[in-house]
Formats: C-alpha cells, sequence, structure tokens
C-alpha cells in the first residue's frame, strides 16, 4: 500500500481542520513513513493543528501504534491531559519509549524539568 506522501500529508492537513477524525487518523500514519519528508510533514501538520487533537493520537497509539516519535508528538502538542498516559511509558522495557516519554513530560511540565 503507498503512503500519503507529502502532498497527501497537505491535503489531509487542510481536511483535518474541518473533519478531523479521519484525517488525523492518517497523519498519524504517515508519521511512520520510510519517507523522512513525509514522516516530518506529518508531525507539523499534526503540531500545527494544536492540541485539540492529542486525544485523538493517544486512541491511535491505544489501537497499537506505539512508536518513539508519536509520544514526542504528544510532548510537543502540549495538551497536559496526556500527562496520565505518557507516565505509562516511562518504565517500558524499550528505551526509546521510556526516554521519549521522559523528554515529552518534561516539555508539559517544565516547573519540574
Amino acid at each position: 500500500m503507498r503512503g500519503l506522501g507529502v502532498v497527501g500529508v497537505l491535503a489531509n492537513y487542510s481536511v483535518a481542520r474541518v473533519m478531523p477524525d479521519g484525517s488525523v487518523r492518517r497523519l498519524v500514519a504517515a508519521m511512520s513513513s520510510l519517507d523522512e519528508d513525509t514522516s516530518m510533514a506529518a508531525h507539523m501538520a499534526l503540531v500545527k493543528l494544536g492540541p485539540s487533537n492529542a486525544q485523538r493520537v493517544v486512541q491511535e497509539m491505544r489501537m497499537g501504534r506505539q512508536t518513539a516519535d508519536l509520544i514526542q508528538l504528544l510532548g510537543d502538542l502540549g495538551d497536559p491531559s496526556v500527562i496520565p498516559y505518557l507516565e505509562e511509558f516511562t518504565n517500558s522495557d524499550d528505551p526509546d519509549l521510556a526516554s521519549a516519554a521522559q523528554e515529552s513530560l518534561d516539555a508539559l511540565r517544565p516547573d519540574e524539568a
């Protein structure tokens, strides 16, 4: 199956501004692209869409998309409501997930860093 590519990411960003559910799901999937430009564009689009989509990202992660990039995205979105979810990853056996979780928590709780 072919991925979105940068153009597809930009189109989904535009749609996500008015109908976020499906488009956010596709942008989250695009973050796993082997094409670095596509994954970076998806990350930037999700950050630009703002913290209101943090819970949608968490939903995608709960369905099996648990990557360090998505954990980092949660920190970049800036929604403190995801702190309890991020705390679950701090003791992960996967050091990349644990490290990304700690970085995101530090970003969301700057007074405690």
